[in-house]
């Protein structure tokens, strides 16, 4: 009678143990496969995040570039203006020196 308890102890003891492992490996997986769905819910999370910046970043750089273009063209539109004011001053300081030196001219010529 005793080695019978002994043998349905250990039986018991044996079968508890399977039991509890298999209890523990399903567990765990049952908590890995948590935290990889935590993990996905995380990083796409994180990916949603990625893609509003992205954007922000995205129209700030259009702004950006559509405001430097047109800094471009006026730019041009003032060079274009200045080459043409240099070219009136160098006519008129031409047309100056033209006068001053009839001028020049016509006082030597009423001073003979």
């Amino acid at each position: 009678m005793k080695k019978l308890f002994n043998i349905l102890g250990i039986n018991f003891l044996l079968v508890l143990s399977i039991i509890t492992a298999i209890y523990l490996k399903n567990n765990n997986n049952t908590s890995i496969i948590l935290k990889n769905e935590s993990t996905n819910e995380t990083d796409k999370k994180r990916l949603e995040e990625l893609e509003k910046e992205l954007l922000e970043t995205k129209d700030l750089l259009d702004k950006e570039y559509t405001f430097s273009n047109k800094l471009l063209e006026e730019n041009k539109k003032l060079q274009g203006i200045l080459k043409d004011y240099l070219k009136i001053k160098a006519e008129l300081e031409e047309f100056k020196e033209l006068l001053n030196n009839e001028y020049t001219s016509k006082k030597w010529i009423i001073k003979i």
